[in-house]
């Protein structure tokens, strides 16, 4: 039986990729990272010091799952409600989005097709698959 991704719960994923992302030293993380909000409806940063190689890992999640998105179509996804009204949605960072988007296709995890729109190689989604499947087989034998 093969296992992938969308046999494992999230924010498991999230934190095993994160961590990978962050040990692979690819990744440049600029200064604005430790004050910059998530979303315009946030009061303040978000207190984790790694919470930007955990929004990539989600971001690669949302590529694997939907195959091509754009930046605008992620903004939404990361969106927010402000104020608890249904109609006042606050849409996400989009300069976060852009220096995901751009850090990930320098380490080739993601690339751009004719019309300008990511999506995930096909190397990345063997290795999301591979990893995924290592991770089953480590909760599994962990019960």
């Amino acid at each position: 039986m093969t296992y992938g991704l969308k046999d494992l719960p999230k924010d498991v994923f999230i934190n095993y990729y994160a961590e990978y992302l962050q040990k692979s030293g690819q990744i440049i993380i600029p200064s604005w990272v430790e004050i910059c909000k998530s979303s315009c409806s946030k009061k303040n940063s978000p207190s984790d010091s790694n919470w930007i190689f955990k929004r990539m890992a989600s971001i690669v999640i949302k590529f694997y799952i939907y195959r091509q998105l754009g930046i605008n179509q992620l903004r939404k996804m990361y969106s927010s409600k402000k104020r608890n009204k249904n109609y006042d949605r606050k849409s996400g960072s989009g300069k976060i989005i852009r220096f995901s988007i751009n850090q990930l296709e320098k380490m080739k995890i993601l690339s751009k097709n004719s019309l300008g729109k990511s999506f995930l190689t096909k190397k990345a989604q063997n290795d999301i698959d591979t990893r995924s499947a290592k991770l089953i087989k480590f909760i599994n034998s962990n019960k």
